[in-house]
């Protein structure tokens, strides 16, 4: 199918007299949308009529990565096209650095009326993360639903001159999954929602917890696509739709019950890192056509650009998708990072202990930067990457972690200390100490679930207590100055808890009765018991060294406040 020239369609369309040679760009973000609950990534569910239609006329990328697989961070990187420890906004507490050229800046800067309508806290205000657009429309307390966003970026784009940029952020599709009911019915159907969803003496087939939570997120998807159809209705209704541009996209997905996970932040599996795109421009590329070469969500920044006339100006880690859409070979973008056919997804905003992921097609490499666990998955032949394949030497999995090793961060060195217990909890205490002279630096905890544990450090520096009664893992981090300092760990061990033996380096076992003395030589590397102890949450005591350069935490942040934490927290980002 040919394809017609952005030159040839900007000499042409329109005869008003404010007509001009830039398209309007609109930009929807559905909130953890993942694509395959689409129907046009082939889904069973009518979930998206509106949207399939936009893809039916349109491109429809298949394979699309998000950088964060949280709303901060993805939104962080879609507007500057850089990673997240390049714009350094890594939690929920960090600010866009003023230094940062954002996507409305410059789109601004070519004439474009720039408009957000968001409804998630800590991106505008002092988050600066939204720094360049001219209006923004927040939600209220907390967040809107969809009739009103929708009302308010109708009403945005009523009073906006021409060109406009706008991006519509719906928040529908984000837990906790509570859709009209009516959309229930149009996705599954009566009989099927009363099964799964009634309750009390109405439920006859009570349907599994996992059923019911799909079947609300797929009822809120067709929710949310009826209020695109709204905002594609509006534009056609306004005489515009061949002078703009329609982008539809989510900023993460999210997770349904694999890996017994459900929502997002936590992890970078496949069902949070990936993401639709449907990019809809039938005065210039008629569809459908679909892409299957991997993109990343930063490449919507300069694909945006170029559709504005501003392309090949800018640096960032992004490349422009017009080439794909186009049929010609991409560029490389000037002194990027990560290049072009990799995608990387930092997860480090709250999980515990936080996650990198490198994906290239077919095959993705994943690192825990605290305990510097890898997992390696063949995503061909195992999609839902139930088999970790990672062992030293096997040459895909080695070439990517290389790539991924370059990332600032992926590799904080210094000691750990562990404790693993089953489901009931254990006990544990622990002293570490310093004998030979020098001091303790950058103690801290991490946890899957973060209390009952204290951390306490005596004066001197030379020595610190810990105290744990831990639900999972506990993690406790620090360094040594000097680096090569030896330590003397005397390890207590109460109710549930298992301290007779003591893990050590990658391979060692110690015995763990009275003082145990170590030098970064002695406990070099992640003990392989390490994974099987924590899946299985059997109790375990574990201390190991890393040589790595420390933590990366640039930028600047800010305090939350009670009140952006308590909608966090219920949010299910911070603990």
């Amino acid at each position: 199918m040919g394809l017609i020239s952005l030159t040839a369609l900007f000499a042409t369309c329109g005869s008003q007299s404010s007509q001009t040679t830039k398209p309007n760009i609109v930009l929807i973000v559905v909130d953890a949308l993942r694509p395959d609950h689409l129907g046009c990534y082939g889904y069973h569910r009518p979930t998206s009529p509106s949207i399939d239609a936009l893809a039916e006329e349109g491109i429809a990328f298949e394979t699309v990565i998000t950088q964060a697989p949280w709303t901060k961070g993805s939104f962080s990187s879609i507007l500057t096209s850089l990673y997240p420890f390049q714009h350094g906004v890594l939690d929920w507490s960090a600010v866009m650095a003023d230094t940062l050229v954002t996507l409305p800046e410059l789109l601004e800067q070519n004439g474009y009326n720039t408009m957000f309508v968001v409804n998630m806290i800590g991106l505008t205000g002092r988050f600066n993360v939204l720094k360049g657009f001219s209006q923004i429309s927040e939600a209220g307390k907390y967040e809107r639903k969809g009739k009103a966003t929708t009302d308010d970026a109708i009403e945005l784009m009523k009073a906006s001159s021409e060109p406009y940029f706008i991006i519509i952020h719906y928040y529908d599709a984000h837990g906790p999954y509570k859709p009209p009911l009516k959309y229930l019915d149009l996705v599954a159907g009566p009989e099927e929602r009363e099964r799964l969803v009634a309750t009390g003496a109405n439920r006859q087939e009570p349907g599994s917890l996992r059923e019911r939570k799909i079947l609300n997120y797929d009822g809120c998807i067709r929710f949310a696509d009826h209020c695109i159809s709204r905002i594609v209705d509006y534009v056609d209704q306004a005489g515009s739709r061949d002078r703009t541009v329609f982008m539809v996209t989510a900023d993460h997905g999210e997770a349904l019950g694999e890996h017994g996970i459900f929502g997002h932040g936590a992890t970078v599996y496949e069902d949070v890192l990936k993401v639709p795109l449907i990019v809809s421009y039938p005065a210039a590329y008629p569809g459908p056509v679909r892409i299957a070469t991997q993109v990343r969500l930063l490449d919507l920044h300069p694909t945006i650009l170029e559709l504005a006339g501003r392309g090949g100006q800018e640096r960032g880690e992004g490349v422009s998708l017009l080439p794909l859409i186009e049929g010609r070979r991409r560029e490389a973008s000037p002194g990027s990072f990560v290049p072009a056919d990799l995608a990387l997804c930092d997860c480090t905003n709250r999980a515990v202990p936080g996650k990198l992921a490198l994906r290239k097609e077919g095959w993705k490499v994943i690192l825990e930067p605290l305990t510097a666990l890898v997992e390696l998955y063949d995503l061909t032949e195992d999609p839902a990457e139930n088999i970790n394949l990672w062992k030293p030497g096997h040459a895909v999995g080695d070439s990517l972690l290389k790539s991924l090793l370059r990332i600032p961060g992926s590799t904080p060195g210094g000691w750990r200390l562990a404790f693993s217990a089953g489901d009931g909890g254990a006990i544990y205490g622990a002293r570490v100490a310093l004998p030979g002279g020098g001091r303790f630096t950058g103690v801290g905890t991490l946890a899957v679930i973060l209390k009952n544990i204290t951390v306490e450090m005596e004066p001197d520096s030379t020595a610190f207590t810990v105290e744990a009664q831990v639900g999972g893992v506990h993690v406790v981090h620090f360094e040594t100055e000097p680096r090569n300092a030896g330590l003397e760990i005397e390890i207590e061990a109460g109710a549930g808890a298992v301290a007779d033996s003591v893990f050590t380096g990658a391979t060692a076992v110690r015995p763990g009765g009275g003082v145990l003395s170590l030098r970064p030589a002695d406990a070099h590397g992640l003990p392989v018991a390490f994974e099987s102890h924590r899946n299985s949450s059997t109790p375990g005591v574990f201390v190991w060294w890393l040589p790595g350069s420390g933590t990366y935490r640039p930028g600047k942040v800010s305090d939350l406040s009670p009140e952006e934490k308590q909608r966090l927290k219920a949010l299910g980002y911070i603990q």
